[in-house]
């Protein structure tokens, strides 16, 4: 789990987050060249790339803020299903987290430890839907199809570039190169599976380089500029395509439930109903999602309206490639909107509700 400290000594987990902070302080920061980091230091060429390629202005950072949401809030299942609901993953990460904790392998409390974390592992594998036989086999099917699209469109890079959106890499190349170096390349059984793709070692280890040409624009192998599918990069359209499919009905299942105050709901998923664990982090992950879009769309607004011949605006790109994959309710304008709503309303009733308590403690 990632955390950053600010100098306002807040403390934030989780990528999103993060990554949303960098882009509103650092929306150019390529131009911060005072910035210093030590060398030989993993975490420094993690800032490093946070800071400098997190969400490039415009269409490509907007689109990827959006699809991380996928890998965030859905890929994670298929990570618990693939470490737990194999034997020989799950024994693998036992003796790994029994190791990280200290506890000597030849001792009763490893034993202990690491049939407890395999009993965890199954009942998450319960709560996130992949419990039924016929959701562990969409589950392979649907790890295989992810990574297999990625790894084929890396290994077109002379055409679409080293990274998801190109030549510089963004917040979603590290979302999908940490699940790549967490689970799916290291857990024994999609290890196994995953040694046809050649090309995903190669680009984990390019995201552990320092970042080059730092001061240069971007130079994307190919950005859309049209809101045409066909400039999209493959794998870009294809996860869009995805989205619109079981995680929608997931993620719009969760939301109901969390209104209706329930713990666990039921979503039609690869053809039969499944029952998931309610989860307030997702609503609350995609309410920050719109919020951010609706600040890029702002930002890009004010910075079209300054360039001399600007024509379409970032945001009439994004509503044309969201219509065009059916993903508009979840992201487009109307629902950027009625965030924005509910947020003001929440905050009016929030400040309403202090000056009443402040006017009783004065009784």
């Amino acid at each position: 789990m990632p955390v950053l400290v600010t100098p306002e000594n807040w403390c934030i987990a989780d990528s999103t987050p993060i990554f949303q902070l960098l882009d509103g302080r650092l929306p150019n920061p390529k131009l911060c060249d005072d910035l210093c980091f030590p060398a030989d230091c993993v975490i420094s060429v993690i800032v490093f790339f946070l800071c400098f390629s997190s969400y490039p202005p415009g269409l490509v950072g907007s689109l990827s803020a959006i699809c991380e949401e996928y890998f965030d809030e859905w890929i994670p299942r298929l990570a618990i299903h693939a470490r737990w609901n194999f034997e020989a993953s799950g024994k693998q990460a036992a003796r790994r987290l029994t190791a990280m904790a200290g506890i000597p392998t030849d001792s009763a409390q490893h034993q202990q430890a690491a049939d407890m974390l395999r009993s965890w592992g199954g009942r998450a594998a319960r709560a996130i839907g992949v419990s039924s036989v016929r959701q562990r086999a969409a589950a392979d099917e649907e790890m295989l199809r992810v990574f297999g699209c990625l790894d084929e469109q890396l290994g077109q890079s002379h055409e679409f570039g080293p990274f998801i959106f190109g030549q510089e890499a963004t917040s979603l190349d590290f979302v999908v190169g940490g699940a790549l170096k967490a689970h799916f390349l290291y857990d024994a059984a999609p290890s196994s599976a995953f040694s046809a793709f050649a090309h995903l070692p190669a680009y984990c280890a390019r995201l552990e380089q320092p970042a080059t040409g730092a001061g240069e624009e971007a130079a994307p192998a190919r950005h859309s500029s049209s809101g045409n599918v066909g400039c999209l990069p493959p794998f870009v359209a294809f996860i869009l395509r995805e989205m619109r499919g079981a995680f929608t009905c997931f993620a719009e299942g969760n939301g109901r439930a969390l209104a209706a105050k329930a713990k666990f709901f039921k979503a039609h998923v690869y053809g039969e109903e499944v029952s998931y664990l309610a989860r307030p982090y997702v609503e609350k992950s995609h309410r920050m999602l719109l919020q951010h879009l609706t600040l890029r769309e702002a930002r890009d607004a004010r910075t079209a309206a300054a360039v001399v011949g600007a024509d379409r605006s970032g945001d009439d790109l994004l509503e044309g490639v969201l219509k065009r994959f059916g993903l508009q309710k979840r992201y487009g304008i109307a629902a950027r909107r009625a965030e924005s709503i509910a947020r003001t309303r929440q905050a009016r009733k929030a400040g309403g509700e202090g000056h009443l308590s402040q006017l009783s403690s004065h009784l």
